[in-house]
């Protein structure tokens, strides 16, 4: 039975050893999954920074357009005033000048009146001096 009890342990001894290179093949698997993983991280890690650079990148363009945005609006607006200001300052002009044309208007009709009336009287005055002279010919004949 001595022998028997070897054999066992013999047996035993050696499927140890075969657990054992089991063991070492899985060990020698999982470093290499753990590597991959360990890889796999890294570049996620990686791939992470570099969308977050990307982000930074169209946060600033975002931020940058929003100012631009607002210089805009404001310019728009000051434009706004200056052009009302020009529209009430023109519309005062307009009716300042159409009080200037009417004042114009009505010296121009008496000056046209008075024109009439100045060459009326010209005229007769002329018809006048032409029936005298006809009678100062007829008496000096």
């Amino acid at each position: 039975m001595k022998r028997k009890k070897e054999t066992t342990l013999e047996t035993l001894d050696r499927k140890l050893d075969e657990i054992s290179e089991r063991l070492k093949d899985h060990d020698s698997r999982f470093i290499s999954i753990d590597k991959r993983f360990d890889s796999i991280d890294k570049d996620l890690q990686e791939f992470r920074e570099s969308v977050d650079v990307r982000f930074d990148a169209v946060d600033e363009r975002f931020n940058d357009l929003e100012n631009r945005i607002g210089s805009m609006e404001n310019k728009v607006d000051g434009l706004e005033n200056k052009v009302d200001e020009n529209y009430l300052s023109l519309s005062e002009q307009i009716k300042e000048n159409g009080k200037k044309i009417d004042k114009l208007d009505k010296k121009v009709d008496m000056l046209d009146k008075r024109d009439f009336e100045d060459s009326s009287t010209q005229a007769k005055d002329i018809i006048d001096l032409k029936k005298r002279v006809t009678a100062l010919e007829k008496q000096a004949a």
